[in-house]
C-alpha cells in the first residue's frame, strides 16, 4: 500500500526529505514517521511521473556537455552509495539530490577531490610527477589555490533507467555512542546498539569529465588520462560515505567481477600461489601490516592478513605475495603469508617421556 505522502502527489523525493512533517522533534523522530517518510520517497522514486520529467532533462544535459568531454557509465556495483550523509537536514541523516528533480547525483567537487587525493597517493606512489607539487601533473589537471586546472569534473547524473530502483532504505547501529566523550566508561559488547535509518542509492551514473584549458593538441590525452584516473580511484576507494564500510564503489558493470554484466574472467594462480606487486600505499587505519598494492596488469588491490616482511616494505618496492582468485582482477586481494592449518593433537598416541 503507498504511503499517504507518496498518494497525495509526493513525485519529488528532496521535497519529501526536506519539508514532508512540520510537527515537533519529538513526532519527527518517531521510528514510524521515519519509516513513513523513506517509503514515500522510495515510492516516488519508483512514480512513472518522475522519470516522465527527468529523462528529458537527463538528455539535455548530456548534450549540453563541452565538445570532447569524454563519460562512462558506471554503477554501483558492490555496496550503496550515500552522498552528503552529514549534511544540515531535518533527519540528521542527508543525502544528495538534484534541487530541480529530486534525483540521486554526485556532485563533480566530490569526484575532482576524489581523483587528486588518488592521484598524489595511488599514482604518485610510482611516478613523482603524480605527486602535489610545482609544475607536476597533478598540479595541471587540478590545479592549485589560484588555478582550477585543465580538467572539469562535472556532476555525474543518475541514469533514467535506474530510478525505479534507486532509491534504498538502509541502518547503521552505532553501538558505542558514549565512548569518546570525557570521562565515560570504556566500550563493551553489553552496550546497547542505537539503530539509526537511512536513505541510500544504487544505480547507473554517467561520469563526465572534459578539457578546460586553452586549446592545446594534448587536450584530448589528458582528458582520456584524468578519465581513467577518476574510474580506478571510485573502483578502488569510492566516494562519499562509509568507504571503508564498502560503500561508494563505482565500476563499469561491463567489466566489474560483482557487477551486473559480464564478468571479468578468473585467472589462474601461479604454480606457487605467489605474484608479484608494487607497494603503492600503506594503510594503517585499515591494520598495521595493509598496503594498497598493484600487480601487473590487474587493478589496485589490498594486501593484509598473514605474516609480513621483518621490517615491511618501503612505498614503490616490489614484494611476491599471495593472491587470492577468488577476489578477480578488478579489486583483487593478497595475503603476506599462505594460511597455516590447525593440526589438532592426537589421541591416544605414543609417550614422548624418556622410557626406561
Amino acid at each position: 500500500m503507498r504511503s499517504k505522502l507518496a498518494s497525495n502527489g509526493g513525485q519529488h523525493p528532496g521535497l519529501l526529505l526536506q519539508r514532508y512533517f512540520d510537527g515537533p522533534r519529538a513526532e519527527r523522530d518517531k521510528p514510524g514517521e521515519r519509516r513513513t517518510l523513506f517509503k514515500a520517497v522510495v515510492d516516488a522514486g519508483q512514480c512513472p511521473g518522475l522519470e516522465a520529467v527527468y529523462g528529458p532533462a537527463f538528455s539535455r544535459w548530456k548534450l549540453s556537455l563541452p565538445e570532447g568531454t569524454k563519460t562512462s557509465e558506471l554503477a554501483t556495483v558492490s555496496n550503496r552509495l550515500i552522498i552528503g550523509l552529514g549534511s544540515q537536514n531535518v533527519l540528521e541523516t542527508g543525502l544528495t539530490l538534484h534541487h530541480t528533480y529530486g534525483v540521486p547525483i554526485i556532485p563533480g567537487s566530490a569526484l575532482k577531490g576524489l581523483a587528486a587525493h588518488y592521484c598524489a597517493q595511488a599514482w604518485g606512489a610510482s611516478e613523482p610527477k603524480y605527486r602535489k607539487g610545482k609544475d607536476s601533473y597533478h598540479q595541471l589537471m587540478f590545479g592549485n589555490t589560484g588555478d582550477g586546472g585543465v580538467i572539469a569534473f562535472h556532476d555525474a547524473w543518475l541514469l533514467p533507467e535506474s530510478l525505479p530502483t534507486t532509491f534504498t532504505r538502509d541502518v547503521m547501529t552505532p553501538h558505542h555512542p558514549n565512548w569518546q566523550k570525557e570521562d565515560s566508561p570504556a566500550p563493551t559488547d553489553f552496550d546497547s546498539p542505537t539503530p539509526i535509518s537511512y536513505l541510500s542509492v544504487r544505480g547507473t551514473f554517467l561520469v563526465a569529465v572534459s578539457w578546460a584549458g586553452p586549446e592545446h593538441e594534448q587536450s584530448t590525452k589528458w582528458t582520456g588520462r584524468a578519465m581513467e584516473l577518476l574510474v580506478q580511484a571510485l573502483s578502488d576507494w569510492g566516494v562519499g560515505g562509509k568507504t571503508s564500510s564498502g560503500y561508494g564503489r563505482l565500476s563499469d558493470p561491463k567489466t566489474s567481477t560483482t557487477g551486473q554484466g559480464t564478468a571479468a574472467p578468473a585467472q589462474m594462480p601461479p604454480s606457487d600461489g605467489k605474484v608479484e606487486v608494487t607497494i603503492l600505499e600503506h594503510m594503517p587505519k585499515t591494520g598495521a601490516n595493509a598496503f594498497r598494492v598493484q600487480e601487473e596488469g590487474k587493478g589496485r588491490g589490498m594486501l593484509n592478513h598473514g605474516i609480513p616482511l621483518s621490517p615491511l616494505p618501503e612505498v614503490g618496492a616490489k614484494v611476491r605475495v599471495i593472491w587470492d582468485p577468488k577476489s578477480g582482477v578488478t579489486n583483487p586481494a593478497y595475503r603476506w603469508s599462505p594460511d597455516v592449518p590447525v593440526v589438532p593433537p592426537k589421541r591416544g598416541g605414543t609417550s614422548h617421556k624418556s622410557q626406561r
